[in-house]
């Protein structure tokens, strides 16, 4: 009969079972005093009752992210300004090259290099020349006088000439220079745009008056015979809606 082979208990071989370590689950951002906690084995244990090792806790640490730069900051354009109005709607731009403004205290507003726009003048790219000028018409019953304030295109040569005797007294011995009229006046059934005028100039400080020449328009007509004071109210109504 064969003999069963035994083995001395202290040869045996200690076999180790595993141990099962629990973590806990993270819901959040990792604090710094967060750790790893060892959890005892439910599983059976053998006969090895040697003392076991804890395991070393573990730290975790989450450092807060670099704080993001602000977005650079846009300079915004300057804001467009628009150009003056010229006679007759059209867009005037001064330039250092056209006549500079000789009345006191006017003011050129500088747009552009070859157009220029004051209270007495305009220049409108090198090639249009205006004056700003009255129309007297007298009121018959009163004694007084009605003007109206109108922009003149005039030649370059005569608006050079204008423009040199600006603050010459000798100025008022000029002849009269033929201009066209340039400004709309809505309170005649005809329009006034481009009627022949003749420009006289006055004392220095003063506006040049505007004649017209004689014509049947009724602008014309009424500069010559006069009008009423009724007529001045009725100007006043249709212009101002009263």
């Amino acid at each position: 009969m064969a003999r069963r082979h035994q083995c001395h208990p202290r040869q045996r071989r200690h076999v180790q079972r595993q141990r099962v370590v629990a973590v806990h689950r993270v819901t959040g951002p990792a604090q710094p005093d967060e750790v790893l906690q060892d959890h005892p084995s439910t599983l059976a244990q053998g006969s090895d009752n040697r003392r076991r090792q804890p395991l070393r806790p573990a730290r975790l640490c989450s450092a807060p992210c670099p704080p993001r730069a602000p977005p650079p900051t846009k300079t915004p354009p300057p804001p467009v300004t628009p150009a003056p109005a010229a006679p007759n709607g059209t867009t005037a731009r001064p330039s250092p090259t056209a006549p500079r403004p000789r009345r006191a205290g006017s003011r050129a507003t500088p747009r552009r290099r070859d157009s220029e726009l004051t209270p007495d003048q305009c220049v409108i790219k090198g090639r249009e020349f205006y004056v700003h000028g009255l129309i007297e018409i007298p009121v018959r019953d009163t004694g007084e006088t009605f003007s109206w304030g109108v922009w003149v295109s005039l030649s370059e040569p005569n608006f050079a000439r204008a423009h040199d005797l600006w603050e010459d007294p000798a100025r008022e011995q000029e002849p009269p220079y033929f201009g066209w009229l340039v400004t709309e006046l809505p309170v005649y059934p005809e329009s006034t745009l481009l009627l022949k005028t003749h420009v006289r100039t006055q004392a220095v400080g003063l506006r040049p008056l505007i004649e017209l020449e004689p014509t049947d328009h009724p602008l014309a007509v009424e500069q010559r015979e006069g009008i009423t004071a009724e007529r001045v109210r009725a100007f006043a109504d249709q212009l101002l809606g009263g």
